[in-house]
């Protein structure tokens, strides 16, 4: 059986906690909710994906804009980011 050490529990944990919390206000950015109080932080977090999208010839590329899965990488990778930060933070 593997045994998983209660650091890198806990920074999975992290991680998965993370990422859901970002991809909240960025699903309701993205679903277009009317109150816009609630999609001022997906905003947020979209202008620089966004603009890493462009600068890097994403709208060459496809003129419906980015895919779900790069928005979808886009979190992870914040998400991990938060998790690492929240890890040292928590050392310290």
């Amino acid at each position: 059986m593997i045994s998983i050490s209660p650091r890198r529990t806990v920074f999975l944990r992290d991680a998965v906690v993370s990422t859901a919390l970002l991809a909240v206000p960025m699903a309701l950015y993205r679903i277009y909710v009317e109150l816009s109080v609630l999609r001022i932080p997906g905003m947020i977090l979209y202008l620089p994906f966004m603009v890493v999208y462009i600068v890097l010839g994403g709208e060459t590329e496809a003129g419906r804009g980015p895919s779900t899965l790069q928005i979808g990488l886009y979190l992870v990778v914040l998400g991990l980011l938060v998790a690492t930060v929240a890890h040292y933070v928590r050392r310290s």
